[in-house]
């Protein structure tokens, strides 16, 4: 019984007390209770005579309640809305310290990486605006890398170098040139078709470009125009 209660743990095997633990314990407390109020803090570090401290203070944007909003079940939606401002003022200059802003960053990209995540490609007011809403998040994201891809500059050089204006060809070979080039520049949002290829090049209405062994018309598209800026 001696050795399972808590106070076993200031006592020495030879019965004796260890006052080693009992100080220990006592300063611990202490401490604990610097931190009870921002008077009694400035107190502790004046006392111990070693350091000089300033008492201006610095609000911290991250609160207890946000801390737990990823540990509970909450949904994203809710998430997003209380943590989306809370980035928002912490990248306030006026607001926030350079230091404090790292601190309460370093954190919340721990805690909510898909939120800082998603903060950084769309910004407080454009995330506002879709009313914190995962899905149109996601989908506002999508749409802008979807953009982005069919601006990328190595892909409209690939168009002009493999599309040439009076070629004609089946829909297949068109789309599969167009599926290479996707390919080759990693451009996973882009989904290569006739529709795609059309932004690029103005495309005539379906033709006819001969007949296959069968004696079956093929059908395709002539390439009027590389319409790429």
């Amino acid at each position: 019984m001696m050795t399972r209660v808590e106070f076993a743990k200031y006592v020495n095997e030879d019965g004796s007390r260890n006052f080693f633990m009992q100080d220990n314990t006592i300063y611990e407390e202490k401490v604990k209770g610097y931190y009870q109020s921002l008077n009694n803090l400035l107190e502790g570090y004046s006392k111990s005579n070693h350091f000089v401290v300033s008492s201006e203070t610095e609000s911290y944007k991250l609160t207890d309640h946000q801390r737990v909003l990823k540990h509970n079940s909450m949904p994203l939606k809710t998430v997003y809305s209380e943590i989306m401002p809370l980035i928002r003022d912490i990248y306030d200059p006026e607001l926030t310290s350079e230091f404090l802003k790292n601190i309460q960053m370093m954190f919340l990209r721990k805690e909510f990486k898909k939120v800082t995540d998603d903060f950084d490609r769309l910004g407080h007011e454009a995330i506002k605006e879709l009313k914190f809403d995962p899905r149109k998040i996601k989908a506002e994201i999508v749409k802008r890398d979807l953009e982005s891809q069919q601006s990328n500059f190595g892909f409209m050089q690939y168009i002009e170098n493999n599309y040439k204006v009076g070629q004609t060809s089946s829909a297949h070979a068109l789309v599969n040139v167009l599926q290479q080039g996707v390919s080759a520049h990693n451009l996973r949002h882009l989904k290569p078709s006739i529709k795609l290829l059309s932004k690029y090049c103005e495309l005539s209405d379906r033709v006819w470009i001969g007949t296959n062994d069968n004696g079956k018309n093929i059908m395709g598209y002539r390439v009027l125009k590389i319409t790429i800026n």
